[in-house]
């Protein structure tokens, strides 16, 4: 029986992609030199109103939960239940649609629409 991968959407306000290639590169180096005991890869899926949206997986969430803070960084469950408008809902949805698109489960929210 194959484990399916559950993921935590994050959002980074203020961090949003103008220049995908080298944002995503900056973004990698950054993750890597301050969270460098992340043991799972980190999936950038996009940015909306200019906040980077990416995810990380569920089995490193309890190191990353505090030391994100410092950064600004949400769960994305967070944002939509507290400012339920910041995204509109069919392009939030593409973007964590594409995570489930590598064979996993998003663990994101209950979006009511």
């Amino acid at each position: 029986m194959q484990m399916q991968m559950r993921f935590t959407v994050v959002v980074w306000p203020g961090m949003g992609m103008d220049d995908p290639v080298q944002d995503l590169e900056t973004f990698t180096k950054f993750m890597a030199s301050r969270f460098p005991w992340l043991e799972h890869p980190v999936n950038v899926l996009g940015s909306l109103n200019n906040d980077l949206i990416f995810s990380i997986d569920n089995r490193d969430v309890p190191r990353f939960a505090i030391p994100r803070l410092e950064y600004g960084m949400r769960w994305l469950s967070d944002v939509l239940e507290s400012e339920p408008d910041t995204y509109n809902t069919k392009d939030l949805m593409h973007l964590v649609s594409s995570v489930s698109s590598v064979s996993s489960v998003v663990s994101v929210v209950s979006v009511s629409v």
